[in-house]
């Protein structure tokens, strides 16, 4: 019961760390819009890409989704974005699992950066 109980209250330290630095980079971009481009440059964007393709796969609802999803298009818009080439698809699966009228703008974030994607390209040589 006592590993039980360490392991929820790390979780949870891990999702306050999580949700506070999403929300302290999303700070920054909207202050300093000049911001975007280091933090592409760090590799932020292909990280949050890594946690969508995970929260598609969660059963429960992570509180991160939202600022996931916010910083994620802000970085889009606003620097030079590699998308990894399973974007769309990990974009689709994170909005079908996205249910109910309180996560429509998680949903329409989801929309707005699967219709920003790069279209798939043919990797066969002809």
């Amino acid at each position: 019961a006592v590993e039980s109980t360490q392991s929820t209250g790390s979780f949870k330290l891990i999702t306050t760390l999580q949700v506070k630095s999403l929300f302290l980079v999303s700070a920054v971009c909207a202050d300093s819009p000049q911001q975007c481009s280091l933090y592409c440059s760090m590799g932020v964007p292909h990280q949050l890409f890594a946690m969508c393709d995970k929260l598609a796969t969660e059963a429960t609802h992570d509180p991160a989704v939202l600022l996931t999803l916010k910083l994620l298009l802000k970085l889009v818009e606003g620097g030079d974005v590699q998308f990894p080439p399973n974007a769309a698809d990990s974009l689709a699966a994170l909005r079908d699992r996205l249910g109910g009228e309180s996560l429509e703008e998680e949903r329409e974030i989801c929309k707005k950066l699967i219709s920003l994607c790069p279209p798939p390209t043919d990797d066969i040589d002809r």
